[in-house]
C-alpha cells in the first residue's frame, strides 16, 4: 500500500509537471512584432530579407517585417514610431533628426550610371533629364559625385526628374523620358542587356551607405535588448549572403522576382563585393560620408560622428555570435 501511494504521488508529480510545460513553451515562444523599412525590392537590402526568410530574426524572439517604404516618407514613419530601423541616411541627423546609424550593409554604391544608348559621354548629358529616386536620397547625393566629378555642375548642367524608385527610374528610361539614370542591381543589368551604356560604376566615383539600419535614439535608449537582437539577426543575415550557397540565390530569385540563373549570378558576384564584413565601416569613411552629406545638405546642423553613427549594437552582437560559435 505504501509502494502504491509512492507511485501515485510519482504519477501526480509528472501528471503535472507536464501539463506546466505547454504554457512555459508557450511563454517563451512569444514574439515581439516590429516593421524594417526597405526602399525597393533590391539586392541591396535583401541581407535582411534573408535574415528574415532564413529565421534568424525569429531566433531572437522578433516576428519582422520587412516593408518596402518610399524613401522620401522613411524619416517621418521612424520619428512616428510606424517603423522600427530604417534605411540608413545622414542627411535627417544634419537637419536635427535625432536617430543614430547602428549596422551598414554595404559601404560602396552597386549602382551603374547607365545612358541612352546614343549618349557615350558625360558632355552628352549636358542639359538632359537624369532621373534619381528623390532628393537628399543616396541615388542622389552619388548622382551629384559622379557628374561633378566627371565635369559638369549638378544643379545647372541636368534636370532631375524625381522618379521615386528603381522600377519607374528603369521604366523612365526604357521609355526614353530620361537621358541618363543611376540604376541599382538587376536594374542595371537588364539596361545593358536591353543596349543602354554604362557611363560609369558609382563605386568608382562615390562611397555610400547601402542598406543598414538607422534607429532612434529613443529606441537605443529604452529598447536596447530589442536593437540588439535586430542587429544580430540581421548580421547573421549579412554573413550567410557572404557565404553564398544554393539556398541563398534561391531566395535572392524570389525576392527579385527572376528565374534568370545567369542574372542571378551576376548580381551575387557583383553585390557582395560591397558588403561590410561585420556591420560597421572605419572612422575616415565616416568623416567622408558626412562631408559629403554636409556638402548637399542645406538648413544644416554641425554634426560629428558621434551624432551619426552608434556600432556598439553591432560590435556586441558580432561579439556574442563569436562566444556563442555561431556559424551561417
Amino acid at each position: 500500500m505504501r509502494r502504491a501511494n509512492g507511485y501515485l504521488m510519482v504519477f501526480l508529480f509528472l501528471l503535472s509537471f507536464a501539463l506546466v510545460m505547454p504554457v512555459q513553451g508557450q511563454a517563451q515562444l512569444e514574439t515581439k512584432k516590429l516593421i524594417v523599412a526597405l526602399s525597393a525590392p533590391t539586392p541591396t537590402f535583401f541581407p535582411l530579407v534573408l535574415a528574415r526568410d532564413k529565421g534568424f530574426y525569429r531566433a531572437e524572439g522578433l516576428e519582422v517585417a520587412t516593408d518596402i517604404v518610399q524613401s522620401g516618407v522613411q524619416v517621418q514613419a521612424l520619428i512616428a514610431g510606424k517603423v522600427f530601423a530604417a534605411v540608413p541616411r545622414i542627411e535627417p541627423m544634419l537637419q536635427g533628426v535625432k536617430a543614430k546609424i547602428i549596422l551598414v550593409v554595404g559601404y560602396k554604391p552597386s549602382f551603374d550610371l547607365m545612358s541612352q544608348p546614343e549618349l557615350k559621354s558625360f558632355a552628352d548629358l549636358k542639359g538632359k533629364v537624369v532621373a534619381v529616386s528623390g532628393r537628399g536620397s543616396t541615388t542622389d547625393a552619388v548622382t551629384r559625385e559622379i557628374l561633378e566629378a566627371n565635369g559638369l555642375n549638378y544643379e545647372k548642367d541636368v534636370v532631375l526628374l524625381v522618379a521615386g524608385n528603381m522600377s519607374t527610374m528603369y521604366a523612365a528610361l526604357a521609355a526614353k523620358r530620361v537621358a541618363g539614370a543611376l540604376l541599382a542591381m538587376p536594374f542595371n543589368f537588364m539596361a545593358m542587356d536591353q543596349g543602354f551604356h554604362k557611363l560609369a560604376f558609382a563605386g568608382d566615383f562615390a562611397r555610400a551607405i547601402q542598406g543598414g539600419l538607422m534607429i532612434m535614439d529613443g529606441s537605443l535608449r529604452s529598447e536596447s535588448d530589442m536593437v540588439l537582437k535586430v542587429t544580430r539577426g540581421t548580421l547573421k543575415g549579412m554573413l550567410a549572403y557572404r557565404r553564398g550557397g544554393e539556398e541563398t540565390l534561391q531566395l535572392l530569385s524570389r525576392f527579385i522576382k527572376t528565374e534568370d540563373l545567369e542574372l542571378l549570378k551576376r548580381i551575387y558576384e557583383y553585390h557582395v563585393q560591397t558588403i561590410t564584413e561585420d556591420g560597421t565601416i572605419s572612422e575616415r569613411l565616416m568623416d567622408d560620408l558626412i562631408q559629403q552629406a554636409e556638402s548637399g545638405a542645406k538648413g544644416q546642423t554641425a554634426v560629428g560622428r558621434a551624432d551619426i553613427f552608434d556600432f556598439s549594437p553591432a560590435r556586441k552582437a558580432l561579439q556574442t555570435l563569436q562566444v556563442s560559435g555561431w556559424r551561417p
